[in-house]
C-alpha cells in the first residue's frame, strides 16, 4: 500500500508538472502571437519610415533645384542688364561721337563758308 501511495503521490506530482508545463506552453504560444504582431508593427512602421525618408529626399532635392533655378534666373537677369547697359552706353557714345563729327563738320562748313565770303569780300574791299 505504501508503494501504491508513492505511485499515487508521484502521479499526482507529474500531472502537476504536466499541468504547469501546459500553462507555461499557453503562456509562450501568446507571447509568440503578441511578439509576431510587434514584428508586423515594427514592419509597418519601418516601412512608413523609409517611405517618410524617401519623400523627405525628393522634397529636399526638389527644393535644391528650385533654388539652383531662381540663381540661375537672377545670373541670367544680371547679365542681360549689364549686357543692356554695355550696349546701351556703346550705342550712346557712338551717337554722341557722330554728333560730335556732325558738328565738327557743320562747324568747318561754317568756318569754310566764313572764310570763303571773307576771301569772296576782300577783293572787294581792295577795290
Amino acid at each position: 500500500s505504501s508503494d501504491l501511495e508513492q505511485l499515487l503521490q508521484l502521479l499526482r506530482h507529474k500531472a502537476q508538472r504536466l499541468d504547469q508545463e501546459a500553462l507555461a506552453v499557453g503562456r509562450l504560444k501568446a507571447a509568440l502571437r503578441s511578439a509576431d504582431g510587434w514584428a508586423q508593427y515594427y514592419l509597418v512602421l519601418c516601412a512608413l519610415r523609409s517611405w517618410r525618408d524617401v519623400s523627405q529626399r525628393a522634397a529636399a532635392r526638389k527644393r535644391l533645384e528650385q533654388a539652383k533655378e531662381r540663381r540661375l534666373e537672377a545670373v541670367l537677369r544680371h547679365a542681360c542688364s549689364s549686357l543692356c547697359t554695355g550696349l546701351r552706353q556703346a550705342s550712346s557714345r557712338r551717337l554722341a561721337d557722330a554728333m560730335h563729327g556732325l558738328w565738327l563738320h557743320a562747324a568747318s562748313q561754317r568756318l569754310g563758308l566764313a572764310s570763303d565770303e571773307a576771301l569772296d569780300e576782300e577783293p572787294c574791299a581792295r577795290g
